[in-house]
């Protein structure tokens, strides 16, 4: 997909990154990603995903290749601004939150920017209700549950006012609703805040709520990249990834294929299925 450069949110030209035993996490990987996008890095265990993401935030340097973000290349003369526009939220919350209360974690990142009292209460505020945690300030953080604790530490990020925000496989550990609360804290963000989002995840399933496009990275390599319906609905894409497509997918491409059951494209999510469906009916009942 074609970008201009003012319209890019991030972008990463021939990376690759060894780690200190030698091991290439990443080899020659190549993406870009427009602002207000919401973008899906989809592999394994084992891909380069989070390494990748730490790559995008500055946390980890490129062995080679060049990496920018919002037209400012990630270096580390320019560190501060890309921690600031850039938020990433680690798979384990616990890596997170770390102060005895989470009104301490939340206030951490606005303090060491060196923002007025004021707006580091103001910011704090702020994201605790975005997440729904206003009441939780005096809370230690190992006493939240695996949900509250994922929504914590979006909020410890979204104090930084990140015009990107990473997210690095955020469903595990969580029980279905949490997931589905998960989904909805992102909608929003990305429509209230019109933040890019970049998610890593293999979880397939969840995938479709909160991303339109996809690249799929495996074995450190970018394998393929393109609309979340493309990628999800290609079995030889999903097979060379050792993944599978979401399970509603699934079903609807073996009922196309073993009941002449088809649709016009494949569904990625119950509401895409149950639309499909109510076509299909509609269309039987005026025959």
């Amino acid at each position: 997909m074609a970008f201009r450069v003012s319209e890019l949110a991030a972008e990463v030209n021939g990376v690759s990154y060894a780690y200190p035993d030698g091991f290439m996490a990443l080899q020659e990987v190549n993406l870009k990603v427009a602002k207000g996008e919401r973008l899906a890095i989809l592999g394994p265990n084992g891909a380069g995903k989070s390494t990748l993401l730490m790559i995008l935030n500055g946390l980890y340097a490129p062995s080679s290749g060049e990496v920018s973000v919002l037209g400012v290349p990630v270096n580390d003369e320019n560190m501060s601004a890309v921690r600031r526009d850039v938020g990433l939220v680690f798979q384990d919350p616990d890596d997170q939150l770390f102060s005895p209360t989470l009104w301490e974690d939340v206030c951490f990142g606005p303090l060491n920017m060196g923002l007025p009292e004021e707006d580091v209460r103001e910011r704090s505020s702020e994201a605790l209700d975005a997440v729904g945690l206003t009441g939780y300030e005096q809370k230690a953080p190992h006493h939240l549950s695996a949900g509250e604790k994922k929504r914590a530490a979006i909020a410890t990020v979204l104090t930084m006012h990140p015009k990107i925000l990473l997210l690095d496989e955020p469903t595990v550990n969580l029980d279905p609703r949490n997931r589905l609360e998960l989904a909805n804290l992102l909608r929003s963000l990305h429509n209230r805040r019109e933040m890019t989002l970049i998610t890593a995840s293999h979880d397939v399933n969840f995938l479709p709520e909160v991303a339109d496009r996809a690249y799929i990275l495996n074995k450190g390599h970018v394998t393929s990249e393109g609309s979340l319906r493309e990628v999800f609905s290609s079995s030889r894409l999903m097979s060379e990834a050792n993944l599978e497509p979401p399970t509603i997918t699934r079903l609807f491409s073996i009922l196309a294929e073993k009941k002449n059951a088809r649709t016009e494209s494949l569904p990625l999510t119950v509401e895409e299925a149950l639309s499909a469906l109510e076509r299909r009916l509609s269309s039987q009942d005026q025959t």
